[in-house]
């Protein structure tokens, strides 16, 4: 799709974040990813933009996005600071989704408070099934314990946390406010440095019929929730890549060995060229994925495993482009590899996706 084939609506809201990335992000980026500046702040002025509930519904002081303008926010965003993509994604992708779905009492004030700038932690799902020790029923509620091996989202003083949990084939997403029982422990990640990425230590929680937010009658029908989740980590992955092939070229055209620019070497043209070649494959596919008027599930799983490999072979091409400056942390290119590397890994593995890939198209 060409940048002209936008809406008005899309082509504002692409301007719009370019703008707040460029004057808000782009000064202290680095500074970000080192844990250096003040990432709540940051996170308070999306709220403030309109865009920290992107997919809440206007009613609920959110921007009703549709899926295309959504994913052009990510991409936009995650070319200057991934972290704070995938924070945006989570709450909208995950938690705002479910949300709007259930019939809970509380959803209409999760959804304000999302609309307002409040992130919700995600528990990623595994950790949480009846075939697993650590979590049995007792009479009328289900009680947890530590999983040494759970992590969840947006881990950094989550105002919630949604929680999945698998009983007799059922998946049922509970609603946890702050709690005792639960320990938010930061890991030090790849990349990702400050999307709250966190180990989750759980002691002797109860979870009663009154925090269940939504129940789903099969793993297929929780998984199919999935695919805005997916089709963001496409967007915010097509973001990084872009960024990546960007600074690679502007690094060519002023990088001078033997007295010309690297950009006039075969090797490295060849390089960008196909860098360019994947990020612009990986633009069409993820247009194409959010377009239909539903989310079509082999779609959404061809973007987000072919744009999380593209953000990963550009991130490393950036740094072979910039040499020995790519390793240094003074420049953009390993924090691109890195980001690129950890967001392809988030939640579902490569090998996951391919597995239920095939499992659409065959």
């Amino acid at each position: 799709m060409l940048f002209s084939e936008f809406t008005k609506e899309q082509t504002l809201i692409q301007h719009e974040i370019r703008k707040f990335t460029k004057t808000i992000i782009e000064p202290i980026e680095r500074d970000l990813d080192e844990g250096k500046a003040d990432f709540g702040e940051v996170y308070q002025k999306v709220a403030e933009l309109g865009f920290a509930g992107s997919l809440v519904a206007e009613q609920f002081g959110g921007a009703e996005l549709d899926r295309l303008s959504f994913c052009v926010m990510l991409e936009e965003t995650a070319r200057s600071c991934a972290s704070l993509s995938l924070v945006l994604l989570v709450n909208n992708g995950l938690n705002a989704v479910f949300i709007s779905k259930s019939r809970h009492k509380d959803r209409h004030i999760l959804l304000k408070e999302i609309a307002e700038g409040v992130t919700g932690g995600f528990a990623v799902l595994p950790g949480f099934d009846e075939n697993l020790p650590k979590i049995r029923a007792d009479a009328d509620k289900i009680i947890v314990d530590s999983q040494a091996e759970q992590f969840a989202l947006n881990g950094n003083d989550p105002g919630f946390l949604l929680m999945p949990v698998t009983q007799s084939g059922k998946v049922s997403i509970y609603l946890v406010r702050s709690s005792s029982k639960i320990r938010y422990v930061p890991i030090p990640t790849l990349g990702m440095n400050v999307a709250g990425i966190c180990r989750i230590e759980i002691a002797g929680l109860e979870l009663v019929a009154d925090q269940e937010l939504i129940r789903f009658e099969s793993k297929n029908e929780y998984d199919k929730m999935l695919n805005v989740f997916r089709v963001g980590q496409a967007a915010i992955a097509l973001g990084i890549a872009g960024a990546a092939y960007d600074t690679a070229f502007k690094y060519a055209q002023e990088r001078k060995q033997f007295g010309r620019a690297i950009i006039e070497f075969p090797m490295v043209q060849e390089m960008l060229m196909n860098m360019k070649i994947r990020t612009e494959a990986g633009r069409c596919l993820l247009y194409g994925a959010v377009k239909a008027p539903e989310p079509d599930p082999g779609l959404c799983l061809m973007a987000r495993l072919f744009n999380t490999e593209t953000a990963v072979y550009c991130g490393t091409r950036s740094v072979q482009v910039m040499g020995g400056y790519g390793y240094i942390k003074d420049y953009s290119s390993e924090r691109y590899l890195r980001d690129a590397k950890t967001l392809q890994l988030l939640l579902e593995s490569p090998f996951a996706v391919r597995d239920m890939l095939m499992k659409e198209l065959l």
